[in-house]
C-alpha cells in the first residue's frame, strides 16, 4: 500500500506542478516592503497543495469515504486544482486532512523532480532552480485562482438591485455597469448567470453617450461570443466612435474637453471588438489613429511619445508606464486590424524607431508594484489600469517578457498580495475590474474558461494583516523645517545641501534658507505651505527632529510618513529611504524601519512637492502598529528638563 501511495503521490505532485512550469518562474513567499507597509505572506505552508492532490488521488483509488470520490472524479479535482491561470483556472483541493512536515517535504522535493522530468520530456525549458521554485509556481497559481474568485464575488456583491453597478454612471451612462459585466464574463462567469442576465437587462435601456461607455460596451458584446446577437448593437457603437475621432489628431476625447490617450486607448480596443464580431471598421479610421499617435504634434512641438520614447495621456504631462503600455497595445490594434492595402502599415514602418524607443523605454522603467512617470518617478496612480495596459501588450504583442522581468508572474504576485479581505483592489470597482482582466489573462482569453472557486485552505485568512499605527499614537509635531529649495535643477537626488550634516537650531542656515521651528499638525498632515507661509511647486523641502530611546536597551520601531510625492529619509546621518514617487493620495503610506539604540537619534526628511499642497506628518509606532510607551520621545528641542 505504501508503494502505491508513493506512486499516486508522485503522479498527483507530477499533474499539479507541470501544469504551472514555465507560467511562474517562483514567488517569494515573504518578503517586507520598506515603503509600504505591507508584508508579502506566504500563500499557505509550503508543500501542502501537492500533498493534498496526491491524497485526493490516493484515496480515490483505494475507495476512502473520507473524501467519496471516483477515481475519475479525484483526477478531475487534482487536475482542476493544477490550472494554473493561463486561461483555465480550476478548482482547489479539498482541505480536510492532517499533514506531517516529513511529508511536505517528501512532496516538495518530488514536486521539483517531475516538473523538471516532464519539462525534459516535453522538450520545454526546466524552472529554473531547485524545487522550492517548482513549489512557489503552485503557490501563486492556486492563489491567483483564489483572488480571481474573491473578486468575482465582490462585484456581484456590488451591483445593485436594478443590474447595473454605481461609478461615473452620470458622463458615462452604462459605462461601469458595462465593465463589470464585461469582466464578470471574461472572469469565467456564465451567460446565463443570474448577475451577467441583471446586467445585460440594465444596459439594453441605457443611452450610451461617452468614447468610454460605448467602447467597453464593444468589448462586452465581444466578449459574449454571440456576433449575431450583438451585432446591431456593436454596429451602433462603431458609427459612434467613428464620429467622434478628432481629424486633426486621430484621438478620441470624452468626447467633451481635448483629446487624450485615456480615451484613445480605450476606443481602439472597442474598435478591435467591433472588428472580431465582424463589424466593419472604416479604413480611416485607423490611418487617422496611426497619424495621430506616431506623428501628432502640438504648436509648441510637444508630442504624445516624449522625447525618451514613453506616452503621455497628454502632451504636456510627464510619460508614465500604463498610457506608454496602453498605446502600444493601441499600435498593435491598428497593425492588426487595418486592411493590408492600407497606409497604416506604411506608417508602422516608417515610425519604426519611434515604437521601438516606446517600448525600450516600458522596458528600462518596468515595475509590477510601480506606475512609471517621467525618467526617475513613479506613481500609484492608476496602478490597476496600468498594470492591465500591460497585460493588454503582453497579449497582444506576444511578449510574455519586458528584459528580464516576467510581467505576468510579478503582476500577479503583486495583485495576489494588494487584494483585500473583501475580495476587492484599490479604491473604485474599476481597480477591482482591472486586477480581475490582468489575472485573468483576459486579451487572450476566451470567455467561456472556467470560474475557480474560492479555495478553501485561505478561508477566513486576512489578505493584508494591518499594521499601521494603531487610533492614539501621537504625531511627531515639534520640527525645525527649512525651505522651500525651488531653484532651477534642484533635485531630490542631488540636492542643494547635505541632508546627512543638516542640523536645525535657532537662526541656522541650510542652503541660504533660515531654520523655523514649525509645530506641525497633532491630528494629522500639515501643509508645509500654509504652516510656513511659503508656498512654492517643484520644490524640496527639509524636516528634522530628535527621535530618543529613553531606555537602556534598543529596540524597533517603524516610521510612518504621509507625503504626497517623492522623499528621502535620513537616520543618524544614513540614508534609509529614498522614492520618487508623484502624484500619490496624501495618506499614511510610508512605512520606514528603524531600530533606536538608547539615546538620542537625529531624523531628517527631505520631502518634494511637485504640485499643490507640500503635506508632511510623522508618526513613530511599535512593530505591528502598536503605540510605543515612555520608552519614546521626540523633539527639536530637548525640554529643560532634559538638557
Amino acid at each position: 500500500m505504501q508503494a502505491l501511495r508513493d506512486e499516486l503521490r508522485a503522479f498527483a505532485t507530477r499533474v499539479w506542478c507541470v501544469s504551472t512550469t514555465g507560467i511562474v518562474r517562483g514567488a517569494p513567499s515573504s518578503r517586507a516592503d520598506g515603503n509600504s507597509g505591507r508584508s508579502r505572506r506566504s500563500w499557505f505552508t509550503r508543500g501542502v497543495a501537492i500533498e493534498t492532490a496526491a491524497l485526493v488521488a490516493w484515496c480515490s483509488v483505494v475507495g476512502s469515504s473520507a473524501l467519496g470520490a471516483t477515481p475519475q472524479g479525484a483526477a478531475a479535482r487534482v487536475a482542476g486544482s493544477s490550472a494554473a491561470h493561463a486561461g483555465a483556472p480550476g478548482a482547489s483541493a479539498d482541505s480536510s486532512a492532517d499533514f506531517s512536515a516529513d511529508s511536505r517535504a517528501d512532496a516538495s522535493a518530488e514536486a521539483g523532480a517531475f516538473a523538471r522530468a516532464d519539462a525534459r520530456a516535453r522538450g520545454a525549458p526546466e524552472v529554473q532552480g531547485g524545487p522550492d521554485e517548482a513549489v512557489d509556481a503552485g503557490e501563486l497559481a492556486l492563489a491567483v485562482n483564489r483572488a480571481i474568485a474573491a473578486g468575482v464575488a465582490n462585484l456581484k456583491r456590488l451591483q445593485l438591485p436594478d443590474g447595473n453597478w454605481p461609478g461615473q454612471e452620470g458622463p458615462h451612462p452604462g459605462g461601469m455597469t458595462a465593465l463589470a459585466c464585461f469582466t464578470l464574463v471574461k472572469s469565467g462567469v456564465k451567460k446565463n448567470d443570474e448577475a451577467v442576465v441583471r446586467a445585460l437587462g440594465a444596459l439594453s435601456g441605457t443611452t450610451f453617450k461617452s468614447t468610454y461607455s460605448h467602447a467597453v460596451r464593444l468589448m462586452l458584446c465581444d466578449a459574449l461570443r454571440e456576433p449575431a446577437k450583438w451585432r446591431a448593437t456593436a454596429e451602433d457603437s462603431v458609427r459612434f466612435l467613428a464620429s467622434k475621432q478628432d481629424g486633426p489628431t486621430g484621438g478620441w476625447a470624452y468626447p467633451e474637453g481635448g483629446v487624450d490617450m485615456s480615451n484613445t486607448q480605450f476606443a481602439l480596443l472597442g474598435l478591435r471588438s467591433a472588428r472580431r464580431i465582424g463589424v466593419d471598421v472604416p479604413e480611416e479610421t485607423w490611418v487617422r489613429a496611426a497619424n495621430g499617435l506616431l506623428r501628432f504634434r502640438d504648436a509648441e512641438g510637444r508630442g504624445w511619445a516624449s522625447e525618451s520614447g514613453g506616452f503621455k495621456y497628454w502632451t504636456h504631462r510627464e510619460a508614465t508606464g500604463g498610457m506608454t503600455a496602453a498605446t502600444l497595445a493601441g499600435l498593435s490594434v491598428i497593425r492588426e486590424h487595418a486592411p493590408p492595402s492600407s497606409e497604416v502599415h506604411a506608417l508602422l514602418r516608417k515610425h519604426a524607431k519611434t515604437i521601438a524607443a516606446s517600448e525600450a523605454w516600458l522596458v528600462r522603467r518596468f515595475r509590477a508594484d510601480q506606475n512609471p512617470s517621467g525618467e526617475r518617478s513613479w506613481t500609484p496612480s492608476f496602478q490597476f489600469a496600468y498594470l492591465w495596459a500591460v497585460e493588454r501588450f503582453g497579449g497582444l504583442t506576444g511578449k510574455t517578457e519586458l528584459g528580464t522581468h516576467d510581467w505576468y508572474t510579478e503582476g500577479a504576485t503583486w495583485l495576489v498580495e494588494q487584494q483585500k479581505s473583501d475580495g476587492s483592489w484599490g479604491n473604485w470597482i474599476e481597480d477591482t475590474c482591472f486586477a480581475l482582466l490582468f489575472l485573468r489573462k483576459a486579451t487572450l482569453t476566451e470567455s467561456d474558461a472556467p470560474l475557480a472557486p474560492a479555495d478553501p485552505l485561505f478561508a477566513g485568512e486576512p489578505v493584508v494583516p494591518p499594521k499601521r499605527p494603531k487610533p492614539g499614537t501621537p504625531w511627531l509635531v515639534d520640527w525645525w523645517v527649512a525651505g522651500p529649495f525651488a531653484d532651477k535643477g534642484v533635485d531630490l537626488e542631488s540636492p542643494p545641501f547635505e541632508p546627512a550634516k543638516a542640523r536645525g537650531r535657532e537662526k541656522a542656515k541650510l542652503a541660504n534658507r533660515v531654520f523655523e521651528r514649525i509645530a506641525l499638525k497633532p491630528d494629522g498632515w500639515t501643509d508645509l505651505d500654509q504652516a510656513t507661509g511659503r508656498a512654492a511647486d517643484q520644490a524640496l523641502w527639509l524636516c528634522t527632529t530628535t527621535l530618543v530611546n529613553t531606555t537602556a536597551a534598543p529596540f524597533d520601531v517603524e516610521l510612518w510618513l504621509v507625503l504626497e510625492d517623492g522623499w528621502s529619509v535620513w537616520f543618524d546621518g544614513r540614508r534609509v529611504s529614498f522614492d520618487r514617487r508623484v502624484a500619490a493620495p496624501i495618506e499614511e503610506s510610508v512605512r520606514v524601519p528603524l531600530e533606536l539604540a538608547p539615546g538620542e537619534h537625529v531624523l531628517t526628511v527631505v520631502l518634494e512637492d511637485q504640485w499643490g499642497a507640500a503635506a508632511f506628518g510623522a508618526r513613530v509606532a511599535r512593530p505591528g502598529g502598536v503605540t510605543p510607551g515612555p520608552e519614546f520621545a521626540s523633539w527639536a528641542v530637548a525640554p529643560k528638563e532634559k538638557r
